[in-house]
């Protein structure tokens, strides 16, 4: 027994000693957190009277390339993709185009350039050569902001043009290029001395002129010119530090940008010009169906029935921009049918974004649910009455206090009045008491399904709306139930104020308190140098000021055309914290801060096209 108990001993020893051994040894060292070195490269950086369009650049370790096709960018600009390969420690760029006379030639990689095993990055790297006797040092710098939300805008192409007509955006490429990375920050280098227009654009087709009519744009009305900006210095964290706590400190960090003197900002918008056409048709109920349009329309689309000859068969619901319709299936033949076919003509937009009438056939298609079939013991189905229900913009039974009580139909309503309700309201001093309400029944002038019930409510009073039975009707005669609810009115208490001085505002402006996704929530134009905003849930807001150049009450774009810049907007740099029962006043000197560092980052806008 004990001669097995040594052997298995022995066995135990042996594991450990194998696992020990297999745990034991060289880690592997360090991580090497060092990017690639440009060892050499032909031509040489700076060289003169280049004529190869070959460049070859040889590195200390083997390279990779990443995201070369966003990060790649070539001045002056090519007509034809170079080839571009990474073998070994070499990277090997071939130019299509030919090489222009007495020209600089600037070659950016950004980014893209890393090592094969930690996947580091050569940052900003770039190589210039010239095809003359002398090669040029200037750089023009900015930034690229979306004009509606300052948020920065990457990957956006920066031109500049020879001081000539502005006609040049459209019909010719620029002299030089840069796209902006992650901060909208852009640099073009090797610029020779002089004065240049610059513009912004989002090249969708890669042709480097403004020619599709929903490429963002962004330009300035004067001319800029040239300096000699510090050189850029590569950046090489050789620290042994985790890479992921890198990442989390530079995404905890707050940014602060400084302009320097020279930088530009341009303001990147689209002009409000987008395809318009017909998305699509839906039919979730066999009494209506909808049809779906890209963007607001002029005129509503125009229906001749295929499979029926019914011609006012319908109930139209519409919203205020054209672009989504309801259509409320009034006969009741047409009801049961699962399947109407139209020619359905309508405005679509052509090549060059002019509408132009379109006729198309389409079919609305209701899919009927399945249900189980009646067994032949089960008793006969007795017809119920279809009611039709309401929503309220209740909140846990209670209205705030500066709105109308909205009833929202699950169905259009023929023929409603007041008399079909009966509001009553709770007597302030006696309880036991209501008194009835002289209320305003309103209709709303888009949704057929939708009444108000309008009344200057008072803070904290217990109300009563109740509905007689049968008393208001669908236009397919469905009845609503009878009805009694009860609610209440919101305290003044509950709600905080908010005033704002800004001195330097003009008369046509505005200003919105936002919420974190950058939606606009409240709106007061600027009276006398202050902004006031009364009752407004407790919170936590932003704010931003519109200078409303056509006083349309909101944000207007620009148009390249008419030389038009988009309205300026302005951010309020800090979060607006708003308490119940408490008012809080701020001054706001809006022009004071640059224009990079003016909007908090807990705002998560998203980028605007």
């Amino acid at each position: 027994m004990k001669h097995y108990l040594y052997i298995i001993l022995a066995i135990f020893l042996v594991f450990l000693y194998s696992c020990a051994n297999m745990g034991s040894g060289p880690q592997g060292g360090p991580k090497d957190m060092t990017p690639p070195k440009l060892v050499k490269s032909e031509p040489a950086q700076n060289q003169t009277n280049v004529k190869s369009k070959k460049i070859v650049l040889e590195f200390d370790e083997i390279v990779l390339l990443d995201k070369v096709a966003e990060q790649l960018v070539i001045s002056p600009p090519q007509k034809n993709m170079p080839e571009i390969q990474a073998i070994n420690k070499k990277i090997t760029i071939v130019l299509k185009d030919t090489l222009q006379p007495n020209t600089t030639y600037n070659i950016t990689l950004g980014d893209a350039i890393t090592d094969n095993k930690e996947k580091m990055a050569l940052k900003n790297f770039s190589l210039a050569f010239s095809t003359g006797n002398e090669i040029d040092t200037l750089s023009i710098t900015g930034y690229v902001l979306w004009a509606n939300n300052l948020s920065k805008a990457k990957g956006i192409t920066v031109g500049i043009y020879e001081n000539g007509d502005d006609s040049l955006f459209t019909t010719q490429v620029p002299l030089r290029i840069a796209k902006t990375n992650v901060d909208g920050y852009f640099r073009i280098d090797n610029v020779h001395e002089g004065e240049y227009k610059i513009r912004a654009l989002d090249d969708q087709n890669r042709d480097y002129k403004f020619s599709l009519k929903n490429e963002a744009i962004a330009f300035l009305d004067h001319t800029v010119r040239p300096y000699a900006a510090s050189k850029i210095e590569v950046e090489a964290d050789t620290m042994q530090v985790d890479t992921t706590q890198i990442l989390l400190d530079k995404l905890l960090k707050k940014k602060s940008f400084e302009l320097d003197e020279h930088d530009v900002i341009l303001s990147l918008f689209n002009e409000e010009a987008s395809m318009q056409y017909f998305v699509k048709s839906e039919r979730l109920e066999p009494n209506n169906f909808s049809l779906y349009f890209a963007k607001k329309a002029e005129s509503l689309p125009l229906l001749e029935p295929i499979n029926f000859d019914q011609k006012d068969f319908y109930f139209l619901e519409k919203n205020a921009t054209l672009d989504s319709l309801k259509f409320w299936i009034t006969d009741t033949t047409l009801v049961k049918q699962d399947t109407l076919k139209f020619k359905m003509t309508y405005q679509k937009s052509d090549s060059l974004y002019n509408l132009v009438p379109q006729t198309d056939t389409i079919s609305v298609v209701y899919k009927k649910r399945v249900t189980k079939k009646k067994r032949a013991n089960d008793q006969p189905i007795i017809a119920k009455t279809n009611f039709i229900s309401m929503k309220m913009n209740l909140d846990n039974n209670r209205l705030e206090i500066y709105d109308d009580l909205m009833l929202n139909f699950s169905e259009p309503i023929v023929g409603l009045t007041k008399e079909a309700f009966t509001l009553t309201m709770q007597d302030s001093q006696v309880d036991s008491i209501w008194n009835k309400v002289n209320f305003q029944l309103e209709a709303d002038t888009i949704n057929s399904s939708v009444y108000y019930i309008a009344y200057d409510w008072e803070e904290n009073a217990s109300l009563k709306l109740s509905i007689d039975s049968a008393a208001i009707h669908s236009i397919y005669g469905n009845p609503c139930k009878k009805t009694e609810v009860d609610f209440s009115i919101k305290r003044f208490e509950e709600y905080a104020n908010f005033y704002l001085k800004v001195p330097d505002a003009p008369r046509n402006s505005f200003v919105e308190l936002l919420d974190s996704n950058d939606k606009p929530l409240y709106k007061e134009f600027i009276q006398n140098g202050q902004v006031s905003f009364e009752l407004v849930k407790p919170g936590t807001y932003f704010a931003r000021i519109i200078i409303d150049e056509d006083w349309n009450g909101e944000w207007t774009t620009g148009k390249y055309d008419e030389q038009k810049q988009p309205e300026k907007v302005f951010y309020f740099e800090k979060p607006i914290m708003l308490r119940k029962n408490w008012d809080l006043e701020e001054t706001w000197e809006y022009q004071k801060l640059n224009v990079l560092n003016q909007k908090p980052m807990e705002i998560k806008s998203p980028t605007s096209k």
